[in-house]
């Protein structure tokens, strides 16, 4: 029935009792609710008026009239509520329309009806199809998994005995475990696809969405070889009490009357020649450079010249032993690895140079143990000697680091600085 046909009907309505029309159009293009309401004859004017504000009033009236929302309610509703769960959005809506009673028709109309007939409790809707799927017949990959997982303890058992720790890869990938599992098999073991392995690891994150899919069978996973492994040396021990009791006299002599230095020589810079830029080598991110711009280098291992930067921490001595020692000037030095190689008549030289002016008496020198820093050496010891009677001073006490732990040396801290300068970065001559 048309929208005129319903005008038109309402508007030759002849009744043989006296009635009330009620209108209530929600507005848009929506069809307007009529409702009629059998009233007395004779009533007055206030009681006409009266009995329309009651009827209106009344709960049950207002049952029977729909109420529609606008697209922009519900989208409030909507962000409001991914603001708390994630909910697709045909659920989002059925939420919405249970909670206010939203008729407004919605944009799958099919979707909704199935929401709110399971909503009501009407759950033979969805068939339950899990008895289709018995799982694998028979256990097919049981005996490649059995042997796999003895492949595996054998690769653990080995690490425990280095305290977990391992140098080398036991298989460099998914193909190379499954070739090896796949000698020890007996004739005929049916082999699975190199995914339904990987699906046998532990995942990196068991925490995530994906890690749903791994069943955890294999204590195998994708690991990346760290560069943090510390050597173990017997004096390490007598060495970082040395540099503790170095630290103490610092704090106790103060910056009025001790220099407390730290030095150390970063890693060489490969030069490359004449119009063949190398790279440093440093391992950097990405940097911002013009869209039409490419950064490119040589990747060469083997140049013919190259640089090394000395670090020279000079220490702001701070007011407790505890407190970092990590803070002060730096001068930094660099040199020709060929004609301006390390050694301690260079090094002797530099520390006299900037010091030169300094009014302390007592100096506090800290390095590694490298022939360029080993006090045991004849040469370190002149050159030692050569600062002690250059600087005039009254006092030099040198330490060093046991070996294998330059990382205690506070210098070791410049390189990573030095290294944003050294990043996407290419030298030549």
């Amino acid at each position: 029935m048309c929208f005129t046909a319903i005008h038109r009907y309402f508007e030759g309505l002849r009744l043989c009792v006296p009635v009330d029309m009620y209108r209530f159009s929600p507005g848009g293009g929506i069809i307007t609710s009529v409702c009629l309401v059998q009233v007395s004859a004779d009533r007055s004017v206030a009681e006409m008026l009266t009995q329309s504000a009651r009827f209106m009033a009344f709960p049950d009236v207002k049952e029977h009239f729909k109420e529609y929302h606008t697209r922009y309610q519900r989208k409030i509703f909507k962000e409001r509520l991914s603001n708390i769960a994630s909910v697709q959005p045909c659920v989002a809506d059925m939420i919405y329309k249970e909670l206010a009673l939203d008729a407004s028709s919605t944009q799958h109309s099919t979707t909704a009806e199935r929401m709110r007939l399971i909503f009501l409790g009407n759950t033979e809707l969805i068939g339950d199809l899990r008895h289709m799927n018995p799982g694998r017949p028979g256990n097919t990959y049981d005996t490649f998994f059995e042997e796999m997982a003895k492949v595996v303890e054998e690769a653990t058992v080995a690490d425990e005995r280095r305290h977990n720790e391992a140098h080398l890869a036991a298989w460099i990938s998914v193909r190379d475990l499954m070739a090896q599992t796949t000698e020890r098999c007996p004739e005929h073991t049916l082999v699975p696809s190199p995914s339904l392995v990987r699906l046998q690891f532990s995942p990196k994150n068991p925490y995530s969405k994906t890690a749903l899919s791994f069943t955890s069978k294999l204590k195998v996973q994708y690991k990346i070889q760290r560069r943090q492994l510390r050597a173990d040396h017997m004096d390490q021990h007598y060495a970082a009490a040395q540099f503790k009791y170095l630290r103490e006299l610092a704090v106790e002599l103060g910056n009025e009357k001790a220099i407390f230095l730290f030095a150390d020589d970063k890693a060489k810079i490969p030069v490359g020649e004449p119009g063949l830029a190398v790279s440093t080598g440093v391992r950097g991110k990405m940097a911002l450079t013009p869209s039409t711009t490419t950064l490119v280098s040589l990747d060469h291992d083997m140049t013919k010249a190259s640089l090394t930067p000395s670090v020279n921490l000079i220490c702001s001595i701070p007011s407790g032993v505890s407190d970092s020692f990590v803070q002060g000037r730096v001068i930094t030095t660099i040199n020709d690895s060929v004609f301006e190689g390390s050694s301690p008549w260079r090094h002797s030289a530099c520390v006299v140079k900037f010091l030169k002016d300094a009014s302390q008496t007592v100096l506090l020198l800290y390095t590694d143990g490298g022939t360029d820093h080993r006090h045991t050496l004849e040469a370190v010891r002149l050159g030692l000697i050569c600062i002690f009677k250059e600087l005039n001073l009254e006092g030099i006490i040198a330490g060093r680091c046991a070996p294998g732990h330059s990382f205690t040396n506070p210098a070791e801290r410049v390189m990573s600085v030095l290294n944003l300068g050294l990043q996407n970065c290419s030298l030549e001559r």
